[in-house]
């Protein structure tokens, strides 16, 4: 599913002055993955939370992760 524009990565990319694609990842400068730049989520199970998967999904890899 894919999430409304204020949870897209890339709907927030002309507040810093950048096109979507050009966004990277603060530490180690990766490209951003195209689901968290474009707003979709696969829920794990029907009625899970697709915000709190997705802000799940963004922190995945990251050493402040849960």
């Amino acid at each position: 599913m894919q999430l409304p524009d204020r949870y897209r990565l890339g709907s927030w990319s002309a507040v810093v002055g950048a096109r979507p694609e050009d966004l990277r990842d603060a530490d180690g400068g990766l490209d951003v993955d195209r689901d968290l730049r474009d707003g979709y989520v696969t829920l794990p199970w029907a009625g899970a939370d697709p915000v709190g998967e997705h802000v799940r999904g963004a922190g995945r890899g990251t050493a402040a992760a849960a």
